[in-house]
């Protein structure tokens, strides 16, 4: 199967691969030697084979390919299948009956209709706009250094409290209807720098289980990043109480599972 990843943590892929083959390869290097018949100008693969006569010559060509993700990915899921026992690594086929029976540290795969929230895609662009104020600014120390009208631009107290954003971000998260399950979700956070294109639909999602939870129990979409967060125990409570109308957009109702993401693809 060709596979289009569309996310793949390299650096957890790295980590697991190594693993099971005693270190990371840097190159694959071959070589390949060959036999010219002069007269019959025919060239075949060096064997020994005791071919004579003097009419003949040897070449060699060596290549070096390099070692990409997508190689090493294709790599560990062969090892991890060959040995499923020790890996983990579990091919979701029937999510009802498997997913209740699985541990925290399972490596799963597993078919998803997956989209970013709207909420965290939101959030997100808070770091653009953070960008573009500082860049108004500059414009402004420059036009008042010229005499030049700033009228309609942002003031500095404006300013100051859109370049406060760049201090808050959205951590990126992934949500999912697993497929073939009319109950089950999925939530994951995702690296931005592994990101490789948009999620939005049928994917197959590779990850480690971290955490299950059922029915009438609730976990938060938007994770921010420089903020601090509540309690543990306050979080718990949250977690089993029902959100607002207005906030169900927000928080993701079990049966569900979050992962720690390997790969996307489809």
């Amino acid at each position: 199967m060709l596979r289009n990843f569309l996310y793949i943590n390299e650096s957890a892929l790295d980590g697991y691969l190594s693993s099971l083959e005693d270190g990371l390869r840097q190159n694959l290097d071959s070589k390949i030697n060959t036999l010219v018949a002069a007269d019959a100008k025919l060239k075949v693969p060096i064997l020994d084979v005791g071919v004579g006569g003097n009419t003949s010559r040897q070449s060699e060509e060596a290549t070096s390919r390099h070692d990409t993700s997508n190689a090493r990915y294709e790599r560990l899921r062969t090892l991890a299948l060959a040995d499923q026992v020790s890996s983990e690594w579990i091919i979701i086929k029937d999510p009802d009956s498997q997913l209740p029976e699985l541990e925290r540290g399972s490596m799963i795969e597993i078919d998803c209709d997956a989209y970013i929230p709207d909420s965290v895609r939101t959030l997100s662009s808070l770091g653009n706009i953070a960008n573009f104020a500082n860049q108004i600014g500059a414009i402004s120390d420059l036009a008042g250094t010229l005499n030049i009208d700033t009228k309609g631009l942002p003031d500095s107290t404006q300013l100051d409290a859109l370049s406060r954003a760049s201090s808050v971000s959205v951590e990126n998260v992934v949500v999912g209807e697993v497929e073939l399950s009319d109950t089950w979700r999925m939530k994951a956070k995702l690296d931005q720098r592994f990101l490789v294109s948009n999620i939005d639909g049928r994917v197959t999602i590779v990850g480690k289980l971290i955490e299950k939870w059922s029915s009438k129990e609730w976990r938060p979409l938007l994770e921010l990043k420089g903020v601090s967060t509540i309690g543990r125990q306050q979080r718990r409570s949250l977690e089993r109480t029902a959100p607002a109308p207005d906030q169900e957009g927000n928080w993701l109702e079990g049966p569900a599972f979050s992962l720690e993401v390997l790969a996307i693809y489809i």
